[in-house]
């Protein structure tokens, strides 16, 4: 399989996984759609690094685990820039979005997946 196409895979768990922990925050627990995205995209940041790191990228310990989740997170610092802007920018901006906030998190990923595939490729698993 190419390794896009298993980066596409990952993003697809790693989406479900923001879409979930996002959905409960906001309607089973109760907190704004912004705050709940920060920890929706941390949680997902996670289980996305693990699933790259021994599926994607299959990594051979180029860095420890705690050096290589950490540029992970470094290298994912964009991504999350373009994805929460634009996930804000959508919220703000259209009340459907704010009151349906998955809504938002779909464009906002999808262009965020192009930024993070390349950085993370470059910058932490660039010799895998």
């Amino acid at each position: 399989m190419p390794r896009w196409l298993k980066f596409t895979v990952v993003g697809g768990v790693g989406f479900f996984v923001d879409a979930a922990i996002l959905y409960v925050c906001v309607h089973v627990v109760g907190f704004g759609p912004i705050g709940s995205r920060i920890a929706s995209f941390s949680i997902a940041l996670l289980v996305t690094w693990f699933f790259n790191r021994t599926f994607t990228f299959e990594s051979a310990g180029r860095f420890s685990r705690k050096h290589e989740l950490f540029l992970y997170a470094v290298a994912s610092v964009v991504g999350f820039t373009v994805n929460f802007s634009f996930y804000a920018l959508l919220v703000i901006l259209f009340s459907t979005m704010s009151e349906y906030p998955l809504l938002a998190l779909v464009p906002s990923s999808i262009v965020a997946a192009f930024v993070n595939y390349f950085g993370v490729k470059k910058i932490v698993f660039r010799a895998s």
